[in-house]
Parts: structure tokens; sequence; C-alpha cells
């Protein structure tokens, strides 16, 4: 212990060899940092003092050496007298630092800085002293900007931070900063270039988005419908969605990694029907917008009206799309709705369906949640597809004179629809022949009336005339449906097909 008094006597007689002793003491506590088992209290005013030293032996050989604040003892390093080590205390303190273009690490001085704010970050300062180490945290998204000399980033690239992702920087020379380290607040290690992230989305190219759900709910005849991820929960920064889009630039091939650490959501306001009709069936294909980095979800029905003349619309993840006019729906079939209005130019992914295979009262008055929410996968219908095919071969039917259409004998097909919400086309070739010459009718019915989005005729005065029909049509059932060839004639004996040239009839269901 060397902890003599650091003063010397101001009154009385003192001998000189009394004051070499205090100097001696004094001297020998400077040049021992006051070491001992205790804290100092040398000072004249009998209390230590800011800026005092103190190398604290009560756990020797692990002597601690300590400054004081003019509060309490400080540690700065541990002397290891067994193994010859002075191990300097790394860093000290937090604090929050509010992000800008130059956030400034060593205006604070904590080694332990959360970042906060979503501004982008292209330099650290340049106050902070030569070879200092600065740990970061950040409480949001922003970008981190790679320069090749100022802001050295690892495998060179920029860097887009979710709330909790933690790095360890350094300043190499004034101004000058690289990163030694990037962990997210996943777990994974890696600044996005080559973390799990990146890997996984340089894998998949173009397929499903990962760790996506969808949710519908209904409300005061509202419909809300959220992306979240494969748990069901809430997306976070550590519980992504991970999508590729197609290049907003239409001549590029390189596809566009999104992360999406918080879920979307849109909600289609009463009345807007969405193109769907009373008392029918209808499904809604949910997407994936990709808004310049901010990735939105979409809702369209791609039938439209189902009741009249039928039209598929297309839903291509190969173009650019559009969205419509509103932010709460729309009443038109074959349009992009989301919560942003009149974006143009958008990359887009189709994740799913939902679907109310049990009608709709009145469309726009969402009062019940949809029956069916499927995400698209493995044997995924899109608008368009063909689901199933039923053909039938008819060698020989016959009939007499019909004066009224009537269905040829055996020509007829069924098929049992996957989805209410589907279309049905159906085919029919053959050759009519009535024997005399008369006029031959023929058209296609839905069981054993003709329905009018579906009728296909042909007329004429030979007694020997090929038909081909085909229609579309929207049985909105999941029972059996029975097509036939119906035909009429006003004398003779009716065929629909003759020795060598079968007649052919075909049923196919189409997803919508």
């Amino acid at each position: 212990m060397s902890q003599g008094n650091a003063w010397s006597p101001t009154t009385g007689t003192v001998s000189g060899l009394n004051i070499t002793n205090n100097y001696n003491a004094a001297l020998s506590a400077l040049i021992s940092m006051n070491s001992g088992a205790s804290a100092p209290a040398n000072d004249i005013s009998a209390v230590a003092v800011l800026g005092q030293q103190w190398l604290d032996t009560s756990a020797s050989p692990l002597n601690k050496t300590k400054l004081y604040d003019s509060t309490s003892w400080l540690i700065t390093g541990v002397i290891d007298q067994t193994n010859h080590v002075w191990t300097p205390v790394v860093g000290g303190g937090t604090a929050t630092l509010a992000s800008a273009a130059t956030t400034d690490l060593g205006s604070v001085m904590p080694a332990f800085l959360t970042i906060s704010g979503t501004t982008t970050i292209t330099s650290f300062g340049s106050t902070a002293a030569i070879g200092q180490l600065k740990f970061l945290k950040f409480s949001g998204a922003l970008t981190l900007t790679h320069n090749a000399t100022s802001l050295i980033l690892p495998g060179s690239v920029n860097i887009t931070t979710v709330a909790g992702d933690k790095c360890a920087v350094v300043q190499i020379s004034a101004g000058n900063w690289e990163m030694l380290s990037y962990t997210r607040a996943d777990g994974t290690i890696g600044n996005g270039s080559v973390s799990a992230v990146t890997l996984t989305a340089s894998a998949v190219g173009l397929n499903a988005p990962i760790n996506c759900s969808i949710a519908a709910s209904v409300a005061t005849n509202n419909l809300t419908v959220t992306v979240n991820g494969a748990n069901g929960a809430a997306l976070s920064g550590s519980n992504p969605l991970i999508s590729t889009f197609r290049s907003a630039t239409i001549g590029s091939g390189v596809p566009v990694t999104r992360t999406v650490i918080s879920s979307p959501t849109f909600t289609v306001n009463a009345t807007n029907t969405m193109g769907g009709v009373n008392g029918q069936p209808m499904r809604l294909r949910v997407v994936l917008i990709d808004n310049a980095g901010t990735v939105l979800v979409g809702l369209i029905n791609c039938l439209g009206n189902p009741t009249g003349n039928i039209q598929i619309f297309p839903l291509s993840e190969t173009t650019l799309n559009s969205t419509g006019a509103g932010t709460g729906g729309g009443n038109n079939a074959g349009v992009i709705q989301t919560s942003v209005a009149s974006l143009s130019g958008l990359a887009i992914r189709e994740i799913g369906f939902l679907e109310w295979s049990t009608a709709l009262t009145t469309a726009g008055t969402y009062a019940n949640v949809p029956n069916e929410i499927q995400l698209a996968g493995p044997g995924y219908k899109r608008a368009g597809d063909s689901v199933q095919t039923n053909t039938a071969v008819i060698n020989s039917t016959s009939t007499t004179s019909l004066a009224t259409f009537s269905a040829f004998a055996n020509q007829n097909i069924s098929i049992t629809l996957t989805s209410a919400a589907n279309v049905v086309r159906v085919d029919a070739t053959g050759i009519a022949d009535d024997s005399t010459g008369s006029v031959i009718r023929t058209q296609l019915s839905r069981g054993t009336t003709a329905a009018t989005n579906m009728i296909g005729n042909i007329s004429g005065d030979s007694n020997n005339g090929t038909v081909a029909m085909y229609a579309y049509d929207f049985p909105a059932t999941l029972s059996a449906v029975t097509y036939a060839v119906q035909g009429k004639t006003t004398a003779g004996i009716l065929t629909y097909t003759t020795s060598g040239n079968p007649a052919v009839m075909s049923v196919q269901e189409i997803s919508a």
C-alpha cells in the first residue's frame, strides 16, 4: 500500500527530515497510483478529488486501475500480475444518437450507441479518435451507404437495417470508417450481401415469396386483407417476408429482392363490389406490389361479367402493372386495387386468393369472411389456367325430325367443378346431317336449356354440314353439371355424326 499524504504541513515547525519524508510518501503514492485495498483519501481535503488515480489491490493479483470522476471510481483496466498483462476497458457508456446524413459518432463519448430514426447515413463524421471503436444498434430501418474510402461496408454494398441490427465500426483515418462486423436482429451474421436473407433470395429466383401468409377479416361490411409471416404473426425484423419481383426496368432481367418487416394491409370499403355480382360466388386474387421498395398488398377480381359476356382478365408478373384510382377498392373486375391510388409501371407477385364459394348475397357487402384462403404454390391455378377436362367421342347418334331444339341422343357430357367460382368452356365438333337437305340448326346447352352466354348456332341448306361450336359458362355450383348438343330440322332423320367422322365433345374447367 502506498497512499501517503500528497501534501505538506503549512503551519508550525517542521524539520527538514519530516518534510523529506512527507515528499517521499507523496511521491510514492504518485508513482504507485495510490495503490491499496481501499480508496485513497490523501488529498489535503481528506477526500478523493477529480482525476485522482487508484490501483485497487483488493482482488490481487488482478489489480484494477481506476479514475475518480468526482462521484465514482471508474475502472480503466486490470493488471494481471500472474500473467503480466494489462487489459484496458474497451468502450464504456451508452447513448442514443439520431441518424443523419453525417451521423457523427465522435460527438458523444459512450462506446455503445443506439442509432435512432430512418435517415440514410453516408458518413460517421470525423471527430472520433483515430482507431476508436464504436458499437452501434439500430432502432429502425435506414440505409447505410457504402463508400470505398469513407464508409467501408462488408461486401462493398449498401445495408438496409432493421430494428435490432448491431455492428462494430472503427475510424481508420480522419473521417474514414470501416465496419468490422454486422449482426442481424434475427441472429444471422452478414451485411445483406452474404446474409441468409440474400442467399435465400439468390436461390429462389422468382419463386413464391418466403415466410408468407394471408389473413382476411370483415367489420361493418368492410373487407380487410393482411399479409403476415408463415406463422400467422405480424411481420417484423425477426419475422420478415422475403419476395422477389421483376425489375421495374422492362428491359432488365435482374430480379429485385424486397425484405418486408411490417405487415402490409388493405381494406375494401363496403359498397365497392370489386366486379362481383349479387348472389354469385367470387374470387379475389391477392398480389404484392413493389412500389419503389415499399411493398403493398392488392386485390383483383379476374372474372368479368360472369352472368353475361364472360371475360377472364390476365394477371401477369412478367409485365408492369397499374392500380385503380381509389384507395378503398372499386367496382370493376380486371383492376388491381390497393391502398395507394393510380400507381403505374409496377412489378407484382401473385401470392394467393380469397374465395366466396357461398355467394355474397349483395356484392360489395362483405358480411362474411371468405370460405377459402389459398396461398400460391405447387399446383396453384392462375386466372385462365385449365383445371380439368372431360372429353367424349360419340360414334353414332340419331333422332327423328325435330321442330324444336332437343339434345341428340348420347351427345352430352358432365363435369363436377372444383370451385364454384370457376368457368366452364364447352366444345363440340361433328357433322350434322338431316338426310334430306333441309335446314339444320345446332346449339350448346347446360342441361336441357341453352344459356344465352353459350349459344353457338349453325344453319345451312346442305344435307351434310360440319358443326364446330364452343362457349363459356358460369354454372356457380359444385354439383355435377351436364352439357349437351341440341339440334333441330324441318324434315328427315337428323344425325350428328357419320361413319368415320365421330362427333367429339369436351368440357373444361378454367380457373377464374
